[in-house]
């Protein structure tokens, strides 16, 4: 029924966002430990099944998937982290694609392709896979020259620089 779709689509958005705000890539002061990544582990995987129930597209997919991959990657789960965030990125490429926007790594890409390449880069960098530290680098230029652009995308770019650098785990 219509209800039930409704519903469904307001406990999606609610695990989304209380998932997202567990999330260690803000900038609020809060110290988050496992419990919250398990906790948004758990918040993703009922947004990812809430939004196959409700057949939503590539973009809520992606975002559900970025979810998991995030929890998992401050989890140090990197091979389920890596997975996830492939999906995320393939996700955010379909919905690029679907706007006749630009699914690879370029100025002129949108910003959830471009952190989406950036959060498979970190995958790989804790993996220790060779290149992935230029390819990190690669994904921060591209949203440099984003900002230097001037462009319509400045704030986004700051912004995807700042949460890929809060993602990198503090030893690298």
């Amino acid at each position: 029924s219509e209800i039930e779709k409704t519903y469904k689509d307001r406990a999606n958005i609610l695990c989304y966002n209380l998932g997202a705000n567990l999330c260690d890539c803000w900038d609020d002061g809060i110290e988050r430990n496992d419990t919250f990544f398990e906790k948004g582990v758990e918040l993703a995987c009922r947004a990812i099944k809430l939004r196959e129930e409700l057949d939503k597209g590539p973009a809520p997919f992606s975002m559900a998937y970025w979810l998991r991959g995030k929890h998992y990657l401050s989890l140090k789960q990197v091979p389920q982290a890596k997975e996830d965030l492939k999906k995320s990125l393939d996700y955010a490429k379909e919905d690029a694609r679907t706007k006749s926007q630009p699914d690879s790594l370029c100025v002129d890409a949108g910003f959830a392709v471009i952190l989406g390449f950036g959060l498979v880069a970190i995958a790989e960098i804790m993996e220790g896979t060779p290149g992935a530290q230029d390819n990190f680098d690669q994904v921060i230029s591209v949203f440099e020259n984003q900002i230097s652009q001037d462009s319509d995308k400045k704030a986004d770019a700051e912004f995807g620089i700042f949460q890929l650098k809060e993602s990198l785990p503090k030893s690298i």
